[in-house]
């Protein structure tokens, strides 16, 4: 009986010792700052280890980069006083990362990484957007997406990063709030997918009309034009392409406030004038006619002469005199250019007269046109 109490005894006394060893025995816990880091960032992994004798211990941290035949040990780092440690790792790829200690390891923990997307407007209104990691995208896609008014993201463009790391989307982009994004499956195997912070985007656009749609030869007409959503100081080219005749670039100015200008420009045949700014798409065609300039005085005979010129010969064309009768204008008498002048005998009463050229006399390339009215006098 007493054996029998002395052995119950015992029994009663192991649970309390074995628990005491169990908690002399080393832990090793282990965590990063974050489980996802930006291409070229880093994440601090720590731990602490607990047991007897924690301060100034070594502890090892090994990581496994995505790809790698086996893991590598990276740093050797020293407990504080509480058994804790850090270390700043800046993973390249997708990396497993753990600690050691003596027999004791901690827990495996993964970090995920993510490309570095940036993307930024340019001063022609293109978007550029480039990725960099520990390997090249050349060939991969990225994705230009705009904001709905629900908060959701839908992509407007699509595309292909070049040899450089950069993809320059140059058109179908709306206003509104963009981002750019790599997508995980473009991204490929060892990568998240990137996104770029939102940023607000107005595409640019030229606009140019002339202040008149018709001008008299040698005489000056103003274009204004607006690069929307441009700002001072950009470089506008300003193309001209008379009838008959190739586009030729006959000014380049620069915005002001706002992104508008203003330029003088002398056609001498009809001629159509466009804005024009690398990379974004020209102004519309805006056609400015040209009449031939007709001018008329009375001689000392009587007679009447008038003299037509534009930037060709009108030589053998027919022109019209006419007498004002009421508000309209009847003609009374044809005569053909000599050169660029015609004379007409008449014998008329005070009146008011002036010469014509319709626009089939004045041909391709020119409106009809007329001279000021003009008092003739009876000599």
């Amino acid at each position: 009986m007493r054996t029998l109490l002395v052995f119950l005894a015992g029994l009663a006394v192991i649970p309390p010792a074995l628990a005491a060893s169990t908690r002399s025995q080393p832990y090793l816990s282990f965590k990063p700052s974050s489980y996802r880091v930006l291409y070229g960032h880093s994440t601090t992994v720590s731990g602490k280890l607990s047991g007897n004798h924690v301060s100034g211990r070594a502890v090892s941290i090994n990581a496994w980069p995505y790809g790698r035949s086996a893991p590598v040990r990276i740093a050797v780092v020293r407990t504080a006083a509480d058994g804790r440690f850090a270390y700043q790792a800046s993973p390249r790829i997708r990396t497993s990362y753990w600690a050691t200690t003596g027999p004791t390891t901690s827990r495996k923990i993964v970090v995920g990484v993510a490309p570095a997307l940036t993307a930024k407007v340019l001063a022609n209104g293109h978007i550029q957007a480039h990725v960099t990691a520990a390997r090249s995208f050349y060939g991969h896609s990225i994705q230009v997406q705009r904001k709905k008014a629900d908060g959701t993201w839908t992509t407007v463009v699509r595309k292909v990063v070049g040899p450089n790391a950069t993809a320059v989307v140059t058109g179908g982009i709306p206003s509104g709030t963009i981002r750019v994004a790599m997508s995980v499956n473009q991204a490929g195997a060892g990568y998240l997918g990137a996104t770029t912070h939102a940023l607000s985007y107005r595409p640019l656009a030229l606009a140019m009309h002339p202040a008149s749609f018709k001008v008299l030869y040698g005489h000056p007409v103003k274009l204004t034009g607006h690069l929307v959503n441009g700002g001072a100081g950009r470089h506008v080219a300003i193309v001209a392409q008379p009838y008959g005749h190739k586009a030729v670039r006959v000014a380049t100015v620069t915005t002001g406030q706002g992104g508008r200008f203003t330029v003088s420009v002398r056609p001498r045949i009809m001629t159509t004038y466009q804005a024009r700014r690398a990379g974004i798409r020209a102004s519309t065609p805006m056609t400015v006619g040209v009449r031939p300039a007709m001018s008329v005085d009375q001689l000392r005979s009587g007679k009447l002469r008038t003299r037509v010129v534009a930037a060709k010969s009108f030589h053998g064309r027919m022109v019209e005199l006419q007498r004002r009768v009421g508000s309209t204008w009847r003609t009374i008498a044809k005569q053909p250019l000599h050169g660029s002048t015609a004379i007409f005998a008449v014998s008329l009463p005070r009146t008011v007269v002036r010469v014509a050229m319709s626009v089939n006399q004045a041909g391709a390339g020119y409106l009809g046109a007329s001279s000021h009215p003009f008092v003739y006098r009876a000599v």
